[in-house]
């Protein structure tokens, strides 16, 4: 991130899923502790797995919007993106989880959506969507607090490049 005015977009949980991670993570503990070890540690496991890939903030400059991560940032040259709109849950219609998480620190990873297609998401909140199409056909979701602010921000980058 080496352009010089970025714009920061926080990853703001819903309470849906703060409930779920905390649900979530409630059970492995409980497995861990009361007499399934095995089942409990592969899950605990799977989980701090997880957490690199968590969105935590997006972040837009001249030249990129970036998803930032424990893990590797995800970053979507502005040049590339066809186009940019806000979405809601039912425009998607039936969604397939391919691979990736649905509900412990956010919505991440490979979907399939009958009416939008393949995408990938970078969610932690169902509420702020935001769906992404660039030139290479890759499409993407991500769910920044003040989403209507976010859309417009990228649309005019594209338009000025």
């Amino acid at each position: 991130m080496a352009d010089a005015n970025i714009k920061q977009f926080r990853a703001r949980w819903s309470i849906a899923l703060w409930v779920m991670t905390l649900f979530i993570a409630a059970l492995v503990l409980c497995l861990l502790i009361f007499g399934l070890p095995a089942p409990g540690a592969l899950l605990a496991v799977i989980l701090c797995v997880c957490i690199p890939y968590v969105p935590r903030a997006f972040y837009i400059s001249e030249h990129n919007l970036t998803v930032n991560r424990l893990g590797p940032d995800v970053v979507i040259r502005v040049n590339d993106i066809q186009g940019i709109r806000r979405v809601h849950r039912k425009d998607f219609g039936l969604t397939i989880r391919i691979f990736g998480v649905g509900g412990f620190f956010g919505y991440y990873g490979h979907y399939y959506s009958f009416r939008i297609g393949k995408f990938k998401a970078y969610a932690t909140n169902l509420k702020s969507l935001v769906l992404i199409t660039c030139d290479d056909r890759k499409k993407y979701v991500l769910s920044p607090e003040n989403a209507d602010e976010f859309t417009d921000m990228v649309s005019q980058l594209k338009e000025a490049s």
